[in-house]
């Protein structure tokens, strides 16, 4: 019996836990622009939550990465990010710069949904 439990204890340690990811909240800009740095290179899945809002971008937000990992960026969240809220996400480029560049050399998802993209702006005809 002391053998079973052993090897139980030494198969718990050494075989994969379920996968995780890395939960953002953000309520800023600022945050956001954070959350999408800080997810270029973490090593794991990543779920970016924005809380409702109409939010004026002052630059392009960017996510470039060479990780194979998902990314899901979502908005109309409530304060703290618990549930969906009864408001919808905004994110605008005032008519100045794109809204969103990505940028992956590696195959993973990439999931948008609940954004508005409004006002984006760029020479080569993109938003």
């Amino acid at each position: 019996m002391m053998r079973i439990a052993r090897l139980a204890t030494a198969l718990a340690v050494l075989l994969p836990g379920p996968a995780l990811a890395a939960l953002a909240c953000v309520d800023t800009p600022a945050a956001l622009a954070a959350a999408l740095d800080g997810a270029e290179a973490n090593g794991e899945d990543d779920d970016v939550r924005i809380v409702a809002g109409v939010y004026d971008l002052p630059a392009t937000l960017v996510h470039s990465t060479h990780e194979a990992f998902a990314l899901t960026i979502s908005g109309g969240w409530n304060a703290g990010c618990t549930a969906r809220g009864t408001g919808f996400t905004s994110l605008d480029g005032g008519g100045t710069h794109r809204v969103l560049h990505g940028l992956s050399d590696a195959t993973a998802g990439l999931a948008i949904t609940d954004i508005l993209f409004s006002g984006g702006s760029d020479d080569a005809g993109g938003a």
